[in-house]
């Protein structure tokens, strides 16, 4: 606000929308994990603009973000636990998607090739979370598969062999995000 008069006297050419942020504002870009430890470490109440990804991991309350978030404002995407997404959308001004997971759901980004060492790696009822791509292309025991992995969220890209396909469309559980090949 202190700054606010001098936009007026700024030459912006193709600007497409500006906003008022806090003074004491912390403005990133790129990817950005929020957990309980990052929480725990702050001294004081944060405000944040943050333009990229948001990922909110399902250690965290929704009073964790009533108590520790001023102000928030998301300029991308904002993966977050099932549990915060009401929070989330009242505290936060979200300009982009927002996705939620299941609440203890195993988060995964990047490409995930989905093996016999991978299914073997996981807990039974393991609920997937992925963004990025994943790759069901080798031969897997599906009782193991059925048995280690409760369901799939994808956002992004799943590939799958054909004999997998109606297994894996039981497990798939939002196919707004996905594309299937």
């Amino acid at each position: 606000k202190e700054t606010a008069h001098f936009m007026t006297r700024l030459n912006f050419g193709n600007l497409g929308s500006s906003m008022e942020v806090p003074k004491d504002c912390k403005i990133l870009t790129g990817q950005m994990e929020i957990n309980k430890g990052y929480m725990s470490q702050l001294k004081e109440r944060l405000s944040l603009l943050i333009t990229g990804q948001v990922i909110f991991k399902s250690d965290l309350e929704p009073e964790d973000i009533e108590n520790y978030f001023d102000f928030l404002h998301v300029v991308g995407q904002v993966f977050c636990p099932k549990k915060l997404m009401p929070v989330i959308q009242s505290k936060g001004n979200i300009t982009g998607q927002i996705f939620s997971y299941s609440d203890h759901a195993k988060i995964l980004i990047g490409k995930l090739k989905l093996d016999e060492h991978f299914l073997k790696s996981l807990d039974e009822n393991t609920s997937l979370f992925i963004t990025g791509k994943l790759e069901m292309l080798d031969e897997i025991d599906l009782e193991l598969f059925d048995k280690k992995v409760k369901n799939i969220q994808i956002v992004g890209k799943g590939i799958t062999r054909e004999e997998y396909a109606e297994i894996f469309n039981r497990k798939l559980e939002n196919r707004t995000a996905c594309k299937i090949e």
